[in-house]
């Protein structure tokens, strides 16, 4: 015959117990989901300087060597008293590559692609769609871009950062 202490301890968990349980995981999770969200969000802001770094600095050296001469003047506009020209006439530009003007069988490459904006990124382009552009001719508020060549690029999305700014402001 089983005692009624063997009994007891084979019985398992009692529904008091059960409803803790479930209660100590319900706060743990309203801890820890906002937290990841905030750590996404950082992460995906982090990587949004980081592109708009990449793509900054790779028209900055364009614009440096047109204006240096190293680049092929065939290849690149020869306007140079215009400052406009001096820039890429599109992102894929620094992608392609430009000739050199010493060796023109050689091409200097400024990027190996377009980094992607992460707050307007689909996954599947990695053209110059995902991001706002800015020519050189076109005013600092203005949303549409001229075309002629790409000065300044931003993202385009409108969602708010931690920060309180637009991610298209930066």
């Amino acid at each position: 015959m089983i005692r009624r202490r063997d009994r007891a301890a084979t019985r398992g968990l009692t529904f008091l117990e059960i409803l803790y349980v479930c209660a100590v995981v319900m706060v743990l999770t309203t801890i820890a989901v906002p937290s990841v969200r905030l750590a996404a969000k950082r992460f995906r802001e982090e990587q949004l300087r980081r592109s708009l770094r990449i793509l900054r600095r790779a028209i900055d050296a364009y614009h440096l060597d047109v204006i240096q001469g190293t680049l092929n003047m065939q290849f690149v506009e020869a306007d140079m008293h215009i400052i406009g020209k001096t820039y890429p006439p599109t992102l894929q530009t620094l992608v392609d590559g430009v000739p050199l003007a010493q060796s023109p069988d050689q091409t200097r490459v400024y990027l190996r692609r377009i980094p992607p904006d992460p707050f307007n990124f689909d996954g599947s382009r990695w053209d110059e769609a995902g991001w706002k552009l800015r020519a050189y001719q076109d005013a600092p508020d203005e949303d549409a871009w001229g075309g002629e060549n790409v000065y300044d690029v931003r993202s385009a999305s409108e969602l708010t950062a931690l920060n309180g700014t637009k991610y298209s402001e930066w």
